[in-house]
């Protein structure tokens, strides 16, 4: 006999097939919100005429639900499920999409799972699009591990810049990536583990041919037990600079700096934060200002959880 439901204790919330993997940080996640009334009624209507449109408020209704149903959902799933990478440019006061408006996913858009965007330009004016994506069933079954892919627009197509971005082991998992360009190559920051406590923090400069590993190693200031977060990059020409917040299991996390001068990598002073050992640092980025790097960042009171301030730090 069916339970009547009187609270949602009755409900059975364990998951019927696999779940999307947590990330690190939800913040850097995009999701898609869905209010059900207003979002399809499961009905076919005319197209929209603003000639035909009313104008102006109608009292009348002002009190009406839209209609939404959840077999206006179910009807529109394909069309969820193929929410991909885009890349669009103004035109006058208008947006234009760029090569033809197809998504960039590396997978077919409907398994495809993209997020961490990055978008720079080269020297010669093209664009440079980078992001993490995995491949996953339908319902997120099977995931695949993250990778980090590139694609540089050239004669109004997309090329891709290898497959995809080396990684250390097949369980890899890329949970953090940055771009620029270097000497009139993209250069790519990697946050890189098997979970997203341990991640190392690697570099890859593209030569036109294939992605090379700047240096011998990761980057990370506390070795194996350091997990690197959220990657900056930056270049002034002649070095390559990166910042990452980095912590040690149950503290708050660092901001280190390092510079590649063309042979190796040099740490730049730090921590930075404004109260090691207490700030807790996110989001750092970087500049070029008069030929010496800027680096701002947001950090809060690890113990305290005050709220989150802003610094920036220039370089002597």
């Amino acid at each position: 006999m069916p339970i009547h439901l009187t609270s949602v204790k009755h409900l059975d919330l364990e998951p019927k097939h696999d779940v999307f993997p947590s990330p690190r940080d939800w913040r850097d996640v995009f999701l898609y919100q869905l209010l059900v009334d207003r979002f399809d009624d499961g009905a076919d209507h005319p197209a929209y005429d603003p000639a035909k449109a009313r104008r102006g408020r109608d009292q009348a209704n002002s009190y009406r639900f839209q209609g939404g149903k959840l077999k206006g959902i179910t009807r529109r799933l394909d069309y969820i499920k193929g929410l991909g990478v885009y890349v669009a440019e103004q035109s006058g006061s208008d947006w234009r999409p760029i090569a033809g408006g197809d998504a960039l996913n590396a997978n077919p858009v409907a398994a495809g799972r993209a997020q961490f965007v990055n978008l720079v330009r080269d020297e010669k004016g093209r664009l440079l699009a980078a992001w993490q994506e995995q491949k996953a069933g339908y319902n997120g079954e099977n995931a695949t591990p993250e990778r980090v892919h590139v694609r540089r627009l050239e004669g109004g197509k997309w090329v891709e810049l290898g497959r995809e971005l080396p990684a250390a082991s097949p369980q890899s998992r890329s949970l953090g990536l940055a771009m620029c360009v270097h000497q009139g190559e993209p250069v790519a920051a990697i946050c890189e583990g098997t979970d997203g406590g341990r991640a190392s923090l690697i570099v890859y400069a593209w030569d036109g041919n294939q992605w090379n590993r700047l240096g011998p190693g990761p980057l990370n200031v506390f070795g194996p037990e350091g997990g690197a977060l959220k990657p900056a990059l930056v270049s002034d020409g002649k070095s390559v600079w990166v910042a990452w917040p980095e912590f040690l299991p149950g503290r708050p996390p660092l901001l280190f700096v390092k510079q590649w001068d063309g042979q190796s990598w040099r740490l730049v002073g730090g921590p930075l934060n404004e109260q090691p050992g207490r700030g807790a640092v996110h989001h750092p980025v970087l500049a070029i200002l008069a030929g010496k790097p800027v680096v701002a960042w947001t950090e809060h009171d690890f113990e305290g959880d005050a709220l989150r301030r802003l610094f920036v730090k220039a370089m002597k």
